[in-house]
Parts: structure tokens; C-alpha cells; sequence
């Protein structure tokens, strides 16, 4: 099946989702929405797209040249666009994350089986990180203790919408989410448990520190400066009773730029 894309957002849509589309098998774009700001007739020019151009994104997701809705706006605008795409049985690819709080998702039917409904917490499907998951899958690590993550990097625009926590910019919708996901993948739904789950420190607009806990032993140390003067890297220690293993992603954040170590066992 060719896959007909109509890209809402022309910022990290054009610099990372549109290349994708392109490289990939079984997806034309034919639409991009700029929300009337101009910029989706640059984007069209860039890649050389034979694409429609909109202004209102309701729109293009109401377009029959559209059967896949990719949603790369602002944070805020998410849960709307994709309710009306699923309204209008339109696939969906949606940015993390797809809302900003539980009441604007608690009834959108993510499970619908006739269509493709994603959102983008591509970590814990890329490469390495499957690795990682499989050596705790098959014990290799043996029973996961603990899961540290330090994340520094420095947001490049000053004045954007990622400094905006209304618009879904602050640290927990931009970042931390990640990292939930990360706890999610490694320890399963168990640690949703809000009476054994619990956590300390500070959350700010450009960094964190929290500490997680699990039955009163510490399940994660978590450590995030989106304003930072180290070099720009992400890593993942997790400490398993039989090894310990790192996963760095670092600058340029590209298919070459992270390393998987497993290592012997020694406590953080």
C-alpha cells in the first residue's frame, strides 16, 4: 500500500519526518500544513514535493488525497488534530506527546485495529535500545535493580514553543516523558502502581533531578538540563544482579553517535 502523508508542522516535520517519508518505501507526501505562516512552500521547494499546501490543518486531515495524518505541531495542538483524524478514519502518526493532560486523551480509541495510530516515543524502538531490551528479556542482565539517566543538552531557539510549558515545552512533555517510557519498557506496567511508586526532588523548566522509588528502594535516578554547558549526550545505566550495561546517544544524535557496553556487575 502507498501510504498518501499530510504533514502537519513544518519545524522538526521538515528536518526529520518529511527525509523519513522520503527514504522510505510506500509514502507520498501530498500535503504539508504550515498553519499560514509561509513556510510549508519553502519545505515544498526544498525536497521538491508535489504536494498540496494548507493553511488549517482540519483541512488537510478532512482531505481525501490525506489516509495518514503526520502530527509534528506544538504540543497543545496534538489531541485535537488527532481526534479529528480518527473522526475522519485517517492513520495517524503523532509527535509525543498526544496530549497534555489525561482528560484531553482518556477517550480516543488508540486500539483501532483498522488503523494506524503511533506516538512518537522512538526510543525504545531504536536499534540499540532493542538490544538493551533483549538482554533483560532474556536475563542476560539478570533481575533490573536500577536505571540511572543523564540527558544535558541546550535547546538551540531561545524563543520557541519548547519554552513554553501551556504549549507543552516544559521539561516533562519534552523530555522526561522519554524517560517514563524508558521505565515503562524495562520494568512493565507494574511500577504504574501509584502506592508503591513514588518520587522526590525538583522539576523546573530546564532541568530536573528525581529520584524514583519502588517500595522504598531506588528505582531511578533521573537527571535532565536542557540548558547545559556539557557536551550534548544521553545516557542510560541500567544495574542488573548479573551485569550492568550503558547506553550513550551523543552529538550529532545520528546512526553512528551511540555506543551499547555491558559490563560487570558493580552497584551505582
Amino acid at each position: 500500500m502507498n501510504y498518501k502523508v499530510g504533514v502537519i508542522g513544518t519545524g522538526y516535520g521538515s528536518d526529520v519526518h518529511i527525509p523519513a517519508f522520503l527514504k522510505t518505501e510506500g509514502y507520498s507526501i501530498t500535503g504539508i500544513c504550515d498553519s499560514g505562516t509561509g513556510s510549508a512552500k519553502k519545505v515544498k521547494e526544498r525536497f521538491n514535493l508535489n504536494c498540496d499546501i494548507y493553511k488549517n490543518a482540519m483541512d488537510l486531515i478532512a482531505s481525501k488525497n490525506t489516509d495518514l495524518v503526520d502530527i509534528v505541531s506544538p504540543p497543545s495542538t496534538h489531541s485535537n488534530f488527532l481526534k479529528e483524524a480518527l473522526k475522519h478514519e485517517k492513520n495517524v502518526i503523532c509527535e509525543k506527546p498526544c496530549g497534555l493532560s489525561f482528560n484531553e486523551v482518556k477517550d480516543i480509541d488508540f486500539e483501532n485495529k483498522n488503523l494506524i495510530c503511533v506516538i512518537g516515543y522512538q526510543y525504545r524502538f531504536e536499534r540499540l535500545m532493542r538490544i538493551l531490551k533483549h538482554h533483560c528479556d532474556s536475563n542476560f542482565l539478570g533481575e533490573i535493580n536500577r536505571i540511572d539517566v543523564n540527558w544535558h543538552f541546550k535547546i538551540k531557539k531561545k524563543k520557541c514553543w519548547k519554552q513554553n510549558n501551556n504549549n507543552g515545552g516544559g521539561i516533562v512533555d519534552d523530555v522526561l516523558c522519554h524517560v517514563i517510557d524508558y521505565l515503562l519498557l524495562f520494568f512493565g506496567r507494574k511500577i504504574l502502581n501509584p502506592q508503591r511508586l513514588n518520587f522526590e526532588g525538583f522539576i523546573k523548566n530546564q532541568n530536573c533531578n528525581i529520584i524514583f522509588t519502588y517500595n522504598d528502594s531506588i528505582l531511578s535516578k533521573v537527571i535532565i538540563d536542557r540548558d547545559s554547558t556539557f557536551f550534548p549526550s544521553q545516557q542510560i545505566l541500567i544495574n542488573g544482579k548479573k551485569k550492568n550495561a550503558e547506553l550513550i546517544y551523543y552529538s550529532p544524535f545520528n546512526y553512528f553517535s551511540k555506543k551499547l557496553e555491558i559490563f560487570k556487575n558493580q552497584k551505582l
